[in-house]
């Protein structure tokens, strides 16, 4: 789910593009993607859609509740030689729960996504209608940072600082996109969290990653200033890597 604050498609392109490291890097192990169909969930400016393109995806559809103009995805494509892929990929307005038939999916992708949504159990679970018990389909999320992780408030603000100063002070210091978006779509969820909506929505885990903070050498320097009550493992969790499965596509 990208906030830019730009309405340039240029440079919406460029940072599509500039992602196409991050997912090889934590998708591109976990997946094949040779002519499978893939469903992104929270597909924002279509980042995963490119990548999923270029490792030579059949189609591609992607899902979020906010529009987005395919102009963007459409010169990122070109930008790369690869406009005659463009038919393979859609941008959807929808969720995962209002969707319509899609079709059935080997691959659903999850990119810094989770961390936004309300009702994660649920949500995974509706995730099922997609996925053949014909097929070994797979879902795969990644999520950086984490709310109480040194950068969990997606601010380019001192470490932790989110924890540590009054929401009045802290507003003045963001933008006004940055400030709701922190305020009105981050769920605050921990890894307990995010293990627990698995367990609920009778996933199994075949691949689980942890991602320390970076800044844990600085944790003792802050830690006397955050509230009482947050542990100190939340404090100290970056992010995570799971490869799920439901029983019946095993």
């Amino acid at each position: 789910m990208q906030q830019l604050e730009t309405d340039d498609p240029e440079q919406i392109a460029d940072y599509i593009s500039n992602y196409l490291g991050h997912c090889e890097k934590w998708f591109g192990p976990a997946v094949n993607l040779k002519d499978k169909r893939v469903l992104i969930l929270g597909s924002g400016w279509g980042t995963e859609a490119l990548w999923a393109l270029s490792k030579g995806a059949s189609e591609v559809v992607g899902i979020d509740p906010e529009l987005r103009d395919r102009e963007p995805l459409d010169i990122a494509l070109k930008n790369r030689g690869m406009e005659e892929l463009m038919p393979r990929v859609s941008l959807l307005q929808h969720t995962s729960f209002d969707a319509p038939d899609l079709g059935q999916f080997d691959y659903v992708l999850s990119n810094n996504v989770v961390e936004h949504i309300t009702g994660l159990s649920a949500t995974l679970y509706s995730l099922r209608r997609f996925m053949p018990k014909d097929r070994r389909s797979r879902i795969v999320i990644f999520t950086d940072p984490l709310f109480f992780s040194s950068s969990g408030a997606h601010f380019y603000l001192r470490k932790w600082e989110h924890l540590t100063m009054g929401s009045a002070r802290l507003k003045t210091r963001v933008s006004e996109v940055k400030w709701d978006n922190y305020r009105n779509t981050l769920n605050g969820m921990t890894i307990t969290d995010m293990l627990g909506a698995v367990r609920e929505a009778g996933l199994i885990i075949l691949d689980l990653k942890i991602i320390a903070d970076r800044h844990l050498s600085e944790f003792n320097k802050i830690a006397p200033f955050i509230p009482s009550g947050i542990k100190p493992m939340d404090l100290c969790l970056e992010g995570l890597f799971l490869k799920l499965s439901f029983p019946e596509n095993l």
